[in-house]
């Protein structure tokens, strides 16, 4: 049954709770028709709240935010959140009183969700919570002010927690050149994102995910996630789309397989998971060889500065210390491009890009010299030898990306 005389959810919970009544509160998101909450009351009291949408993924997030002190149980495929606690109770999996810890606070971040809406489009329902009661709450005492003010000023630039975040291809570099500023100025994201390689967040982001899902794959806090990516959102880098939009990607970098299963199974709306491997942004390149970039250097600082910077703008890069293997390396997987340093031990850039030069399967591939030095003997010396382009170190970003896209557009139009 509907009820449009309740916009306010904090109202409709303080009229239900004095009414005794029991049933269930379904209340949408404001800017994202596709998502929303359902608050299930009991003779007044609260006994369950929850996403009506992505309720696997919540859940697993949430355990790990919540760090209960007993492992998360296996997750059925087919399982609504609320029955999948109440089967791991029937089982002996989880005690009732760990199951009520678990629904409270699972309840409460719901709740805190719900309450940072402040109107709202609210339906009222009949429906019930299967099985005996477990769970029984005064709502009043699952409010957390600090945490609701928090989201309020979250929902300014991200709608929901559930509506889908994406990074559009080719904003990737501009991904890159925020998450340096960030790593740079934010010392706590510096520390998370030195664990992590920037194409494990680029991917998923290709592939359109929620909060809850990015934050359960870094274990992050979903509320700190959120206060990172604001940078990225307002400065139009990523995108903000509604729940039932999604297409995500099945690359196996993209997301951790638990977290692909967002819908509960009473949803109609089921996501559609198709494989979608990032296009790579350079024309008339359709075989997975031609996105192939080696990087021959014995620095590691400027092999992770190129394979950041290559890798968010879809390149894969193959990455190669040891000059005297580079051959056999090479061999296995035919680049497009080589990015080769010139001082390196036991053989020098020159003296390999000779030997590549003989080569007949590296005759015509672009080679581009790194170096520390830019004097005009090192660019004549380069020149003999065969290199195509020489590129002085340290480098900016862009001035990478054109050298690499200058090279590989001559090559893909010969």
């Amino acid at each position: 049954m509907n009820d449009s005389s309740f916009t306010s959810p904090n109202e409709l919970l303080e009229t239900k709770s004095q009414q005794g009544w029991s049933g269930c509160c379904i209340i949408s998101e404001p800017q994202d028709a596709s998502a929303g909450w359902q608050i299930y009351l009991h003779e007044g009291k609260l006994q369950y709240a929850t996403s009506n949408v992505g309720q696997r993924p919540r859940l697993s997030c949430l355990w790990q935010q919540f760090s209960f002190n007993f492992p998360l149980p296996k997750i059925e495929q087919e399982t609504s959140d609320y029955e999948q606690i109440y089967q791991w109770v029937s089982e002996n999996q989880v005690s009732a009183v760990d199951a009520q810890q678990i629904l409270r606070q699972l309840s409460q971040e719901a709740l805190t969700q719900i309450l940072s809406l402040g109107k709202a489009r609210i339906r009222l329902s009949d429906t019930k919570l299967p099985g005996k009661v477990i769970s029984h709450f005064s709502w009043q005492s699952l409010i957390d002010r600090p945490q609701i003010e928090s989201w309020q000023k979250v929902k300014n630039y991200i709608k929901s927690p559930l509506s889908r975040l994406y990074l559009p291809q080719n904003n990737a570099f501009s991904f890159y050149k925020f998450w340096k500023n960030l790593t740079q100025n934010n010392a706590q994201f510096a520390e998370i994102a030195s664990s992590q390689k920037i194409s494990d967040w680029v991917n998923p982001l290709f592939g359109k995910v929620n909060l809850y899902e990015l934050a359960d794959l870094f274990a992050i806090q979903v509320l700190d996630l959120a206060g990172y990516l604001q940078f990225f959102i307002q400065g139009n880098i990523i995108e903000i789309l509604p729940f039932n939009e999604t297409k995500i990607s099945s690359h196996p970098s993209a997301v951790t397989t638990r977290s692909l299963n967002t819908q509960p199974i009473k949803s109609d709306n089921k996501s559609e998971i198709k494989s979608a491997e990032p296009s790579l942004p350079i024309e008339n390149n359709s075989s997975e060889a031609s996105s192939v970039i080696a990087c021959i250097d014995d620095s590691k600082t400027v092999q992770k500065q190129v394979t950041m910077i290559l890798q968010a703008s879809g390149y894969k890069v193959i990455n190669i210390t040891d000059a005297s293997t580079a051959l056999r390396n090479l061999s296995r997987q035919q680049p497009m491009l080589i990015l080769m340093d010139i001082n390196m031990p036991e053989i020098n850039g020159y003296d390999l890009c000779s030997m590549l030069r003989r080569s007949q399967k590296f005759k015509e591939v672009p080679i581009i010299m790194l170096t520390g030095r830019d004097g005009i003997i090192d660019r004549m010396r380069a020149k003999i030898v065969g290199a195509n382009n020489y590129l002085t170190k340290p480098f900016e970003p862009e001035k990478l990306l054109n050298v690499v896209k200058e090279n590989v557009s001559v090559l893909t139009s010969s």
